[in-house]
């Protein structure tokens, strides 16, 4: 999208005006460019003369703004190499620049080496620009560890949260890649798996889980109403949770589900051994699969930079996911009142064709939207993938937040 303002001033800033819109509209509706013009120029009849608008460009050379300070050419020097590109200015956006959320947590995890400090992936998505960034790192000096229950994606906006549950591994990290579709007032939180934390625990039920999580979300909004996203084993958790709370009386506005399934056949119906769990997690984590533990390790230190991962931490993630699937064979489930949105991921290879969305009707009482993505089901959430059913997914929590919901926050 290319928008074009008329205007005299000529110290007006595309990005200041776009973060200005991002602030009303879903993200995919803000302009990828906007051009200034002194105005508009007209037909002899009034109207809009749109082919005498000029051509959009992504960046004008004379708009390209060099780094004004040490920090700022220290960050647009990591922006560079994050990108793999010769020169990054300091105004410059990272994802037109072609990056992507998980891109984004590397660079993150290398600006807390260089500048001591932690930005959180929220931080910035919210400042994707050198200069932007630069500034942030004058406020803020906490610490966010990847591995916490709950993920604070952003925590900023008057909408009510939107809540997101891991997948098998227990990591929720590839959430960061709906912020840029959301739009800027929308908060997103994941929750991720307490094994990621606790080497001892051992879950016995999704009730179990699904309880804890339960306690995690309303303490960070006691009174609702609720939107639930899962993705794979965390969708069948945010059936559970969704029932759970409208049996208790709050009110669960929006549910969605990436590709999850009942999986009543249990382990045996997808066939999965160790090396496809890790196949799969890699390519979650970094968009290719890599094989053994190594290969996990090597992804999870690419994410997070210098962190040192070991091997029993690993094979826990292995674990939790073969335990996910066990766990998913003997889950009962209770009917949701409303709607839910399905994600299918179409070019599964594991997948039996017995697993079908219509599986969850007799669990709805509402529409079963479904939105087929021609994408593996470990890699859903990949930024060349959610531009597939990121403006769908956008549209429909959007339209389940009335004036009284909005007004409830």
């Amino acid at each position: 999208i290319v928008g074009y303002v008329a205007s005299k001033d000529s110290s007006l800033d595309s990005q200041q005006l776009k973060q200005a819109l991002g602030r009303h509209l879903p993200q995919h509706m803000v302009p990828s460019v906007i051009m200034c013009v002194g105005e508009f120029p007209l037909t002899p009849n009034g109207k809009l003369a749109v082919d005498r608008l000029p051509a959009p460009a992504l960046y004008d050379a004379a708009q390209l703004s060099p780094a004004q300070n040490a920090e700022e050419a220290a960050m647009c020097k990591l922006f560079a190499e994050a990108l793999d590109c010769n020169e990054v200015f300091a105004n410059q956006n990272f994802f037109d620049l072609g990056g992507h959320s998980l891109l984004g947590l590397q660079l993150v995890s290398r600006i807390k080496e260089q500048f001591g400090i932690a930005l959180g992936i929220a931080d910035f998505l919210a400042a994707p620009t050198p200069r932007q960034l630069a500034r942030r790192l004058q406020h803020n000096s906490g610490y966010s560890d990847p591995f916490d229950a709950v993920l604070t994606l952003r925590s900023e906006g008057t909408r009510p949260p939107l809540f997101c549950i891991h997948p098998g591994g227990g990591i929720a990290w590839p959430y960061a890649g709906l912020l840029p579709f959301l739009p800027q007032d929308q908060p997103l939180y994941a929750l991720q798996s307490p094994i990621l934390r606790d080497p001892t625990r051992v879950i016995e039920s999704l009730d179990e889980l699904a309880e804890e999580y339960l306690q995690r979300i309303i303490a960070l909004h006691p009174d609702g109403p609720y939107q639930l996203a899962g993705w794979s084993v965390g969708g069948n958790l945010a059936l559970r949770m969704a029932a759970m709370l409208q049996a208790r009386g709050h009110e669960v506005s929006f549910l969605c589900m990436f590709d999850s399934y009942p999986l009543q056949g249990g382990p045996a119906s997808l066939k999965l051994d160790d090396a496809m769990i890790i196949s799969r997690m890699t390519r979650a984590i970094v968009g290719t699969p890599r094989a053994g533990l190594k290969g996990l390790k090597s992804a999870m230190e690419e994410v997070l930079g210098s962190r040192q991962i070991g091997d029993e931490f690993l094979s826990r993630l292995v674990d939790d996911s073969k335990r996910m699937l066990e766990l998913l064979g003997r889950t009962q489930y209770e009917r949701y009142q409303g709607d839910m949105l399905f994600i299918r991921a179409t070019a599964d290879i594991l997948r039996q064709d017995e697993q079908q969305p219509s599986l969850w009707s007799p669990y709805i009482s509402g529409e079963l939207i479904r939105h087929d993505v021609e994408a593996p089901h470990e890699c859903l959430l990949q930024r060349q993938y959610l531009e597939q059913f990121g403006k769908r997914f956008v549209e429909e929590l959007l339209k389940r937040q009335t004036v009284k919901t909005l007004t409830a926050v």
